[in-house]
């Protein structure tokens, strides 16, 4: 059972904040593309981080990763979340942003659509 409003995740601490939007979408090769909006603190070696997603669905699981801008401001990345493959409907997102500073996680049901 996953904690929290579907659709709406917020984490982190006073250095790191995240959003993962209500609806993924599907793609033609079955992946699915999750939207994280985020913030977080630069640490000690810069603005440098990174970004983790994964996707799970009843027969169906995706991940991926990209570098996050901790910069102390709101950023957007899309996450391709392959290889699945998903259909149309309710699944489970899990999201972290991380650098030295910390991480922020957040889980979530959205709609693959």
């Amino acid at each position: 059972m996953l904690v929290g409003v579907p659709g709406t995740a917020l984490a982190g601490g006073p250095s790191m904040t995240m959003q993962v939007q209500s609806q993924a979408q599907l793609l033609p090769d079955g992946s699915a593309v999750l939207t994280v909006d985020y913030s977080c603190m630069p640490d000690v070696a810069g603005p440098g981080g990174v970004i983790i997603g994964e996707l799970e669905q009843t027969g169906a699981v995706g991940g991926s990763f990209s570098g996050a801008i901790c910069d102390d401001q709101k950023h957007q990345v899309t996450l391709d979340q392959a290889p699945g493959p998903f259909t149309r409907g309710p699944a489970a997102a899990f999201v972290s942003v991380q650098n030295s500073n910390g991480e922020a996680t957040a889980q979530t049901e959205v709609l693959v659509q």
